[in-house]
């Protein structure tokens, strides 16, 4: 059955901007988490950018779906038990079906796809899925899924249960935002993936330190972000030091429509030279 209840909205804001009103550190609405611990989901995003991804909720055995050449099938437990990350959040939805949609929309295929032989970190991975998703795309890519210590286990777990789909390789690495890149993990990958990382104050400054860490002005970020807190703008003061974005205008219009009403938006970072 469908399931959007796995992916804990909590306004119906207008899309997320630089400009939101003056921080005053007070939430918009109270931030709701599901009570989830191991549940097992199959999301599916689809070459199709028109078509919204689709989440349903699956008996703990279940495998995954059939292959199918128009869509990719990413097969969770979910538990956030270890921290809030353990679970599908709206970015990753977002980040995830417009990478889906990536060699439909720019008439590639894996052979010329824009991001052949690069590597690729995904910061915040929680459950592992949008690396799970660039791995089974198949690009030629090798990624890199991070996260603190306790969200590791729920990321070898699923590295498991998704492993015969994915072509390409994908690890699984500690990285703590604000302490220097550890060993293993590229010190300046080609592509940057952020997916819902904006949510704890205290944690604004350190993904900033890290963002600039691993960033050069050739670096790739694609950066999903959910609206909650006014206190968000903090983030984006502290963004601003050492970054520029825009909104990513290339996905699809209707979708883009959607989850821009939700709250959600899609931005393309550069490093300043």
């Amino acid at each position: 059955m469908d399931a959007p209840w796995l992916f804990g909205r909590a306004d119906d804001s207008p899309p997320p901007s630089p400009d939101l009103e003056p921080a005053q550190g007070d939430e918009l609405i109270p931030e709701q988490i599901p009570s989830i611990l191991g549940q097992r989901a199959v999301i599916t995003y689809f070459c199709d950018g028109a078509r919204a991804p689709v989440t349903t909720v699956e008996r703990q055995d279940a495998p995954l779906p059939p292959a199918r050449p128009d869509a990719y099938a990413i097969c969770l437990t979910l538990d956030m038990t270890s921290g809030c990350g353990g679970t599908i959040w709206p970015a990753a939805e977002v980040l995830g079906a417009y990478i889906a949609s990536m060699m439909t929309r720019t008439h590639t295929t894996p052979d010329t796809h824009p991001w052949r032989g690069k590597t690729i970190v995904e910061l915040g991975s929680g459950t592992g899925l949008i690396g799970f998703l660039v791995a089974q795309i198949g690009c030629g890519a090798t990624t890199w899924i991070t996260d603190q210590v306790p969200m590791l286990p729920l990321m070898d777990s699923n590295t498991q249960l998704n492993k015969e789909r994915m072509v390409d390789a994908c690890h699984v690495a500690e990285l703590n935002w604000g302490e220097p890149i550890p060993h293993g993990v590229p010190a300046k990958p080609d592509v940057l993936l952020l997916a819902d990382c904006v949510y704890r104050e205290e944690a604004f400054q350190p993904l900033v330190d890290t963002m600039v860490e691993l960033a050069t002005p050739q670096t790739e970020i694609l950066f999903s972000y959910h609206k909650r807190r006014r206190a968000d703008k903090r983030f984006f003061a502290m963004l601003k030091k050492h970054f520029t974005y825009t909104h990513v205008e290339d996905d699809d219009p209707v979708r883009r429509q959607a989850y821009n009403r939700e709250g959600t938006s899609l931005m393309r970072i550069h490093r300043r030279s």
